[in-house]
């Protein structure tokens, strides 16, 4: 767990980004990882998604309010007791966090695209040669797949969302990622998304699997 220094500029924000989960722990603005443990990869994901969140300070007015104004016409929940929208810095924030992950520069503007549908298809199984992979459909320039997963649990065990490991960022074009050993008789979840070069992000695909 991380301090947050102040300014945040969106210092009331709460709740996941990424693979990052901001909240209030004894009236301190804290910012963790989510699973795992402090393992090297979450810790990487922090220092990435910090390095993100500071660049906004490089923006300028314009730019900062272009982005505000843009949160403001992004649905990321619903219900009551669950904000529908993110502020201006954490859309940014989260943007330029996963453009970073697919190896592209930060983005100075919003996207002026409608973010990206739905995966035209999932895939998740064994490849025949004793690997256990997920794949999708089409090649788009500019385009990345985020995949989560997580593989042989027990049939009879809850799968909760924070249970799923990260696998990262994969260029849309390869068509598939490798994913843990498999083993039969074993039940196996997975999510996948597309994300531009931007960092916008499309909605979740699942699937999951009895091997």
């Amino acid at each position: 767990m991380a301090i947050v220094i102040a300014p945040l500029h969106s210092v009331q924000v709460r709740g996941k980004v990424g693979d990052l989960l901001f909240r209030r722990w004894r009236n301190i603005n804290t910012v963790s990882s989510l699973g795992g443990g402090a393992g090297v990869a979450n810790q990487s994901n922090l220092v990435a998604m910090r390095a993100a969140s500071a660049s906004w300070g490089g923006l300028t007015y314009d730019q900062m309010e272009a982005w505000r104004k843009y949160a403001m016409k992004q649905r990321v929940g619903d219900g009551i007791l669950k904000p529908t929208r993110r502020s201006g810095y954490m859309t940014y924030a989260l943007a330029a966090y996963l453009a970073d992950q697919c190896g592209e520069s930060y983005p100075d503007n919003p996207p002026e695209t409608k973010p990206p549908n739905y995966l035209g298809s999932l895939w998740l199984g064994n490849d025949l040669w004793g690997s256990w992979a997920i794949r999708w459909d089409g090649a788009a320039v500019g385009e990345y797949v985020q995949v989560k997963a997580i593989c042989n649990a027990v049939i009879s065990k809850k799968i909760f969302e924070n249970q799923l490991k990260d696998y990262g960022i994969r260029d849309k074009a390869a068509g598939e990622m490798a994913l843990d050993g498999w083993a039969t008789g074993k039940y196996s979840k997975a999510k996948a998304r597309l994300i531009r070069a931007s960092g916008q992000a499309g909605p979740w695909n699942y699937i999951e699997t009895l091997s």
